[in-house]
């Protein structure tokens, strides 16, 4: 069996480069800010501390509600959830991330799932140790999947798991919580940001004196394009991707079959839509067919990028790339 990382390079899909310089009409704050195993990046354009402050809360509180292995914090709901099969009850925060989950699980038909754990951590391990699982074992946890769900109570705020499937929030949580924290910019009118989530989930206000960001494309060399008041958000195989025996498998398992072979290395998708939902949809056009993806382009007006060995297989009209 033939076994090979993939280039941490790669890691790293698109990156803001703020070129252009501002005079001191717009003062720039900045922080870096841990949560979601990332590093957050966030600058304000004539912010103030008090913001920085209250994104730095965002961030800690969705990291908690998002994160399935501790269960040290009253606002650990999935670890909670997870572990049990008996009625929780929890925040309205949370509950409604529940919702949004279960309605991104709708729009995406399920290729985005929110009870995945237990598949995405077979994956991961085996992954972590240059091996594939099994097929019986893949069957299993998909039996588990199908044979799972959650019963919301939006008036008592309770929530219980019902069956052995857990909740994964992965593929989603850094794009909610980025849209929450924009949410609450815009309900202050505040236009002028850049809130970085790794490089995977990102949010462009307004830029002083200059109409766009620079984005740079990692994946396809020198490659580059505009945009500013949008949210970016992508998926890639080259995240956690290994390649054995010639194929490369990552983190995006497909939750109807078990595979965790992407159709596409990346994908990279700008709206002015709810980032968590764009996180959900990058995730399920990986594993979806150019006709299927081309139908959410269109119904949702969404600008994509799709990316294959290196090479831009295809980029929606009126969005320009273009190269140094």
């Amino acid at each position: 069996m033939k076994i090979k990382l993939v280039k941490c390079c790669m890691i790293m899909i698109i990156t803001p480069l703020l070129c252009g310089c501002f005079n001191n009409e717009y003062n720039l704050l900045s922080g870096k800010y841990y949560g979601f195993s990332t590093l957050f990046d966030v600058r304000l354009y004539n912010g103030e501390e008090s913001m920085l402050k209250q994104i730095e809360n965002y961030i800690d509180l969705y990291d908690e509600y998002c994160d399935p292995y501790h269960g040290n914090s009253a606002k650990h709901f999935t670890y909670m959830l997870n572990n049990t099969n008996e009625v929780i009850k929890v925040s309205d925060e949370y509950f409604a991330l529940i919702e949004s989950a279960l309605n991104y699980q709708e729009l995406t038909q399920g290729y985005f799932n929110l009870l995945t754990f237990e598949l995405n951590e077979l994956w991961k391990n085996a992954l972590q140790n240059a091996t594939i699982p099994s097929e019986n074992d893949i069957n299993s946890v998909i039996k588990d999947i199908d044979e799972s769900s959650l019963i919301l109570d939006r008036q008592a705020l309770t929530i219980q798991r019902l069956g052995k499937a857990k909740i994964d929030f992965g593929a989603i949580g850094k794009g909610y919580c980025i849209n929450q924290i924009v949410s609450q910019l815009k309900n202050n009118s505040f236009e002028y940001y850049l809130i970085n989530g790794g490089d995977s989930s990102i949010a462009l206000g307004k830029k002083p004196y200059v109409d766009d960001y620079t984005v740079g494309i990692q994946d396809v060399s020198n490659a580059y394009f505009l945009a500013s008041d949008c949210f970016i958000t992508t998926s890639s195989i080259y995240k956690q991707g290994v390649e054995i025996d010639g194929k490369i498998y990552s983190h995006i398992v497909n939750p109807f079959n078990g595979s965790a072979i992407s159709n596409y290395d990346s994908v990279i998708i700008l709206s002015d839509l709810d980032a968590g939902l764009l996180d959900a949809f990058s995730t399920a056009f990986s594993l979806m067919d150019l006709s299927k993806i081309q139908t959410y382009e269109l119904e949702y007006d969404l600008k994509l990028v799709l990316i294959k060995q290196h090479e831009i297989v295809y980029i929606s009209d009126g969005l320009e790339v273009m190269y140094h």
